[in-house]
């Protein structure tokens, strides 16, 4: 049974609802971050300009700025990582589950390719999605409503200039180069899953192909 895209999205989004206080965790920390560095040049322009550039605590400011973004950039990707590898996990077990009931007339099948790849690699694409997905692209949505906030409290124009180049950068390229790639992925899944069921058929006829000396 095929799926919407956008009904597996919502789906896989499904299975990180029991982990879903160390996903708020990770995107505080990651948004708090990315704003500490954003801060950095800003602390330091103001001061040079201000003429605060020979004052110590210009100078604790920024070490502490750069010391709170390594320790929030730590926890964050620590946070990712941990719910990525706690839901492979889960699927992996969920996926061997199945298999056992299926197994071993389901590896006869045509489709034995398409099941060793998705044991194998499907399922560790899906750590990419979980550690480097969801939370940047939530970090991004919130970095990018504070800045154009900050921006538009010196002129509103700032902040809708900022705006439209999040969108352009972040929403409309992507979506054009998804249109251009087409169905690049779908096609190399196909070929990874016969890759495997070449493999596969080759090591089940090893006995008869040494035995009747058709190989090397």
């Amino acid at each position: 049974m095929k799926r919407s895209k956008i009904g597996t999205l919502f789906r896989m989004l499904g299975l990180v609802k029991p982990l879903t206080g160390f996903m708020c965790l990770a995107v505080l920390c990651g948004t708090l971050a990315f704003l500490a560095v954003e801060a950095i040049p800003i602390v330091g322009v103001w001061g040079m300009f201000g003429g605060h550039g020979g004052e110590a605590w210009l100078w604790i400011t920024l070490c502490g700025l750069a010391l709170t973004r390594a320790v929030l950039r730590y926890t964050e990707q620590k946070t990712n990582h941990y719910i990525a590898f706690t839901l492979l996990a889960i699927i992996r077990d969920r996926v061997f589950g199945a298999l056992r009931r299926l197994c071993p007339a389901k590896l006869e099948g045509r489709d034995k390719g398409d099941l060793i790849s998705l044991i194998t690699s499907d399922v560790e694409l899906l750590e990419v999605f979980y550690a480097h997905t969801i939370s940047p692209i939530c970090i991004a949505v919130l970095c990018s409503a504070a800045m154009c906030v900050f921006l538009g409290i010196f002129h509103p124009l700032f902040a809708v200039y900022a705006a439209l180049a999040y969108i352009i950068m972040g929403v409309v390229l992507p979506l054009i180069m998804s249109k251009i790639s087409g169905d690049t992925g779908d096609k190399l899944r196909r070929q990874a899953g016969g890759l495997s069921a070449y493999v596969l058929e080759n090591i089940r006829g090893l006995d008869e192909t040494i035995q009747y000396g058709h190989g090397k």
